[in-house]
């Protein structure tokens, strides 16, 4: 999410954290192996409209799904855990 909100495009590896949030060729390229890395930054490289294209997709579902106003009920679910716990010194 950081290249994202900074405009830029991004290779991340096929695994968690980056699989579940990274749609492959829409807002990212996901990658395996040491040959699909080197393939990925070459073609953002060589590709200016795919480099634009991930990076303007990515930087507008981080502004969509990813902000203070869609993810404030995390902060608040947390806060409320730890108040539910009891206090131990």
């Amino acid at each position: 999410m950081e290249y994202s909100v900074m405009g830029m495009a991004s290779v991340a590896s096929d695994y968690p954290p980056y699989s579940p949030v990274i749609e492959n060729e829409k807002d990212g390229l996901l990658v395996k192996t040491q040959k699909d890395w080197f393939n990925a930054i070459e073609r953002l490289v060589l590709d200016a409209d795919l480099r634009k294209k991930l990076a303007k997709n990515a930087y507008d579902k981080v502004y969509q799904e990813h902000n203070a106003d869609t993810k404030a009920y995390l902060w608040r679910d947390a806060y409320e855990a730890l108040l539910k716990k009891p206090l131990t010194v």
